[in-house]
C-alpha cells in the first residue's frame, strides 16, 4: 500500500487544516502533518483538529510537530520554520517510507507558507495546494464566538479531547468542516529541482565549500548562489556562509 502524506502549517485558521484532509481524502492520505507554533491558541487550534481527524477519519494518521517559536519575526525564526519542515520531510520520507507528500500553504503566516513551499520543492513535494474560503468573514465571526471552547482544546490528553469533540460536534463542525460550495482549491504549478542540482547543493553549501578541480559546475550557478547569499568564493574554490551553511544541513536532513 502506498503511503500519501498531508504536511500542514497551521496558523489562527485551524479549519484550513479540516478542509484539505476532507478534500485529499479520496486521494488516499493516510499521514497528517500539523505544524503548528507554541501559541496558546494556534496550539489549541491545532489540537482541535487533531482530535476532529481523528474522530472523521480514523484510518488517518496524525502526528503533531510543534514549531519551537510562537510567532515568525524574524530570520531565525524563519530558519527554526525551515528545519521543522524539513524534518517532517525527512522522517516522512526516510523513516516512513511515504511515496507521495502533499503541501498546504493555506494556514500560518505568509513567511511560513513560503518557506515550507521552498523547501517542499527542494525535496521534491508531489503537489501544493491552497484553499480559499469565500464566505471567510461570517467564518472568522464564528471562530471568535467559540473562542474559548476551541481554548479548551490546550488539553494534552488525545482521548479527552476526542471525547470533548464528539460531546459539541455539531459546534466544531460548522467551524471545520463548512459547507464546500463555498470553498475553492488551487493545485498551485511545481517547478522542481533537478537531483543532480539538488546534490550539487548538498556537497556545496558543507563546510569547507568544493573546489572547482573537483567538481563540473554549471555556468552561473555560483553567482547566483553569492547573489543569495549562500557563499562566497575565489578562482579555486566555493565556501558556504553562515547561511549557506544552515540551509545545507537542512538539504542534507541534518537536523
Amino acid at each position: 500500500m502506498s503511503k500519501k502524506a498531508l504536511l500542514v502549517p497551521i496558523g489562527r485558521s485551524p479549519a484550513i487544516a479540516t478542509e484539505m484532509v476532507r478534500y485529499l481524502e479520496p486521494e488516499g492520505i493516510t499521514d497528517v502533518i500539523l505544524l503548528p507554533t507554541r501559541d496558546d491558541y494556534v496550539l489549541a487550534g491545532a489540537r482541535l483538529v487533531e482530535a476532529a481527524i481523528k474522530v472523521n477519519y480514523p484510518k488517518i494518521r496524525v502526528h503533531m510537530a510543534t514549531i519551537n517559536i510562537n510567532d515568525v519575526v524574524s530570520e531565525n525564526d524563519t530558519l527554526e520554520v525551515m528545519r521543522m519542515v524539513a524534518k517532517e520531510i525527512c522522517k516522512e520520507r526516510l523513516q516512513y517510507g511515504v511515496d507521495s507528500l502533499y503541501l498546504s500553504i493555506a494556514g500560518g503566516r505568509k513567511e511560513t507558507t513560503v518557506t515550507t513551499a521552498i523547501i517542499g520543492l527542494a525535496f521534491g513535494i508531489t503537489a501544493i495546494y491552497h484553499v480559499i474560503n469565500k464566505e471567510v468573514k461570517s467564518y472568522n465571526e464564528y471562530q471568535e464566538k467559540i473562542k474559548s471552547d476551541i481554548m479548551w482544546f490546550l488539553e494534552v490528553d488525545i482521548n479527552k479531547r476526542m471525547e470533548k469533540y464528539r460531546e459539541k460536534r455539531e459546534l466544531f463542525d460548522n467551524l471545520l468542516f463548512p459547507d464546500g460550495a463555498g470553498l475553492e482549491y488551487i493545485r498551485l504549478p511545481l517547478i522542481p529541482y533537478p537531483p543532480k542540482y539538488t546534490s550539487f547543493l548538498k556537497r556545496a553549501l558543507k563546510m569547507g565549500g568544493i573546489y572547482y578541480d573537483d567538481e563540473t559546475v554549471e555556468p552561473g550557478v555560483i553567482p547566483m548562489l553569492k547573489m543569495c547569499g549562500l557563499v562566497e568564493d575565489n578562482e579555486y574554490r566555493a565556501w558556504p556562509t553562515d547561511l549557506g551553511i544552515e540551509i545545507g544541513k537542512i538539504l542534507r536532513c541534518e537536523l
